[in-house]
């Protein structure tokens, strides 16, 4: 079988730039390539920082090799580099996920669901009958960050540096493990991050039983976790436990724009917000492309996957596949959405799952009951996110105007 084809191979469709891992403008809008990746070559060979990663963006193809661990590696570097546990396999990864799993399942989370509703009508308070709010900066990052700070031990004083310096880390993960090129600042942020995790964890403020950190101190004490590890975790928790959560209430709200009866819907049958939510996963996903690296050689669609290829699952590109989806590129927010990959799939489905959908439902029960209308602020800049690893793409600041409704609808 053939090696697949290289980007430079191919000839692309007139109004497509060629593919390359660190184009910034294709990370903020890759739809309309994975669409040509699907129909054309499913599987590509494309150009990085030092690299040549292979590509896949078929459903099947995808979800077979998220979930085949034994064939595609999840340690794309060594993890004593990066003890992350993005990069880990089983045991080690097993081993370290059981240690803060208890503080993640639906039951606990479900306990936090009062608190995220106060938390969520104080930020409308504030936010409806404004004359422009960002839904990204007003409203997504104050209720994710407040939320993650709670469940972690985390003081509140800290949030505002640590929301910069979770951008830093991921970024520092781009340069060790995502084959992207370093941002200044980056890895003296990301250090700085993993030093006040530690610090957090060797406090005896961290006394209270239910906060992350507290379990990892105990952790820490009985050897179930080294030094590194500990802080890995910890970082990681907090970033990925508000930035992709904040990427979907933002690309929810465009849909909300997009197609105004949603929210009327919405406001007279609540029970559709969790499919609604789901549906906003699948299509929106934050993580577009996750790697992996071939454990041996195998094949993928025909084509040959030698020993040791730096492999990218392309999950937004599967999430979007009508061989899985009929008309995946449309947003229809009755959709059956089971199966989708945004949160992952196999040994490494996202921790914090069951958190990002509490959130996010919690969020737009409160919403559908304040608001009668969401109008995009017209003249304003929206922006993408662009960096970091380049697995992400959402947006990272998008302006609205929220009107109020005459009287509240539904008390949940």
């Amino acid at each position: 079988m053939p090696l697949p084809p290289a980007t430079s191979d191919i000839t692309w469709p007139s109004d497509l730039t060629p593919l390359t891992h660190g184009d910034t403008d294709i990370q903020a809008a890759p739809h309309r390539h994975w669409a040509f990746l699907r129909e054309e070559h499913p599987v590509l060979r494309v150009p990085a920082e030092g690299a040549e990663l292979f590509y896949v963006a078929r459903y099947h193809d995808v979800a077979e090799g998220l979930r085949n661990h034994r064939l595609f590696s999840s340690s794309t570097v060594d993890p004593a580099l990066f003890p992350d546990i993005i990069l880990m396999d089983p045991p080690d990864h097993s081993r370290v996920r059981l240690v803060v799993a208890k503080h993640l399942t639906p039951k606990k989370i479900g306990e936090m669901e009062d608190q995220l509703r106060q938390r969520s009508r104080r930020i409308l308070d504030s936010a409806v009958g404004t004359e422009a709010t960002d839904v990204v900066e007003d409203i997504a990052v104050p209720l994710t960050l407040r939320t993650i700070a709670q469940l972690l031990g985390v003081p509140d004083d800290d949030v505002p540096q640590l929301q910069q310096w979770s951008v830093d880390y991921q970024d520092y993960l781009g340069v060790v493990a995502r084959n992207v090129s370093e941002r200044d600042g980056a890895v003296a942020g990301a250090k700085a991050f993993l030093a006040f995790v530690r610090s957090n964890v060797e406090s005896p403020l961290a006394a209270s039983e239910d906060a992350v950190v507290h379990t990892l101190a105990e952790a820490a004490r009985a050897g179930k976790l080294s030094d590194p590890e500990v802080m890995h975790l910890g970082a990681l928790l907090f970033q990925a436990g508000h930035d992709t959560t904040t990427i979907l209430i933002a690309a929810l709200m465009r849909e909300i724009v997009a197609a105004p009866d949603i929210l009327q819907r919405l406001a007279e049958d609540p029970a559709l917000i969790p499919g609604f939510v789901e549906e906003g996963v699948r299509f929106a996903c934050a993580p577009q492309r996750v790697a992996r690296v071939a454990v041996e050689d195998t094949e993928i669609a025909g084509f040959t996957i030698p020993k040791g290829a730096q492999m990218r699952f392309l999950i937004g590109s599967a999430n979007r596949d009508p061989r899985r989806f009929p008309d995946g590129d449309r947003f229809i927010m009755d959709r059956d959405a089971k199966g989708h990959l945004g949160f992952g799939h196999g040994r490494h489905a996202c921790l914090g799952l069951w958190l990002a959908r509490l959130e996010a439902r919690v969020l737009f029960e409160e919403l559908t009951a304040f608001v009668s209308r969401v109008a995009f602020n017209q003249g304003s800049e929206v922006a993408h996110y662009r960096g970091g690893s380049r697995s992400i793409t959402g947006l990272t600041r998008y302006e609205v105007s929220l009107t109020p409704r005459a009287e509240r609808l539904h008390q949940v």
